[in-house]
């Protein structure tokens, strides 16, 4: 395939800096850039929030979750040693995260080894 012919870039004719341009062509191209600033601007704010809100959502199927299998195993007669506790460490893990998640902060007792909420307590 035969390459492409580039242009020389120093052989273009350049804007004169001294070239009188319409005001109103200037006002409005100005606009016009400030307009397309504001749209990316508005763009890129909405594309964080839904990002946001995915992981949001994401936090609290992974907590549902969590309690769904806490809750399965509370109903079964047997259950291997370590999977309850297991199950527990990944839901106090969920709830922290997200409520982490939530407020900025992390939960008093994430941090300091005391027990989250109960399981059974929390509402769906």
């Amino acid at each position: 395939m035969p390459k492409r012919k580039r242009r020389d870039r120093t052989s273009e004719p350049e804007a004169v800096e001294g070239a009188s341009v319409d005001p109103q062509v200037a006002l409005f191209a100005q606009r016009h850039k400030e307009e397309l600033e504001r749209q990316k601007a508005a763009q890129r704010a909405e594309a964080a929030r839904r990002k946001k809100e995915a992981e949001h959502q994401e936090l609290i199927k992974a907590k549902d979750d969590a309690v769904a299998r806490v809750k399965a195993l509370r109903r079964r007669d047997r259950v291997a040693p370590g999977e309850t506790a297991e199950a527990d460490t990944a839901y106090k893990a969920a709830l922290a995260a997200l409520i982490e998640f939530e407020t900025g902060a992390p939960p008093p007792w994430a941090s300091t080894g005391e027990s989250a909420p109960d399981v059974d307590a929390e509402q769906p």
